[in-house]
C-alpha cells in the first residue's frame, strides 16, 4: 500500500529494493537518498515529481541522521 501511495505522487515509501525494483525501473519512483540501511536492501523512494520537493527531502532529515547514529548504520550507493 506504501508504495503504490508513493507511486501515484502521495507520498514518500521506506521500502525493501527488491520490491520497488519494477517501479523504479519503470521510472515512477526515484530514490530520495543515496543512504541504504544494511541488512534487507531498503531504499527511500519518492514520486520523480517530488523528487526535488523541499517537503519530501525535508521529512528524510529525521531518519537519516537516526540512521547516521544507530549500529545498523547506512552504506552509500551511487544513484
Amino acid at each position: 500500500m506504501l508504495l503504490a501511495a508513493a507511486c501515484e505522487g502521495l507520498g514518500v515509501a521506506l521500502v525493501s529494493q527488491l520490491l520497488a525494483q519494477r517501479a523504479v525501473a519503470q521510472g515512477f519512483l526515484q530514490a530520495l537518498s543515496a543512504q541504504r540501511v544494511r541488512g534487507p536492501a531498503w531504499a527511500c523512494l519518492v514520486h520523480r515529481d517530488s523528487q526535488d520537493d523541499p517537503l519530501a527531502r525535508g521529512c528524510m532529515q529525521w531518519p537519516r541522521e537516526q540512521l547516521g547514529r544507530s549500529a545498523v548504520g547506512t552504506t552509500p550507493v551511487s544513484p
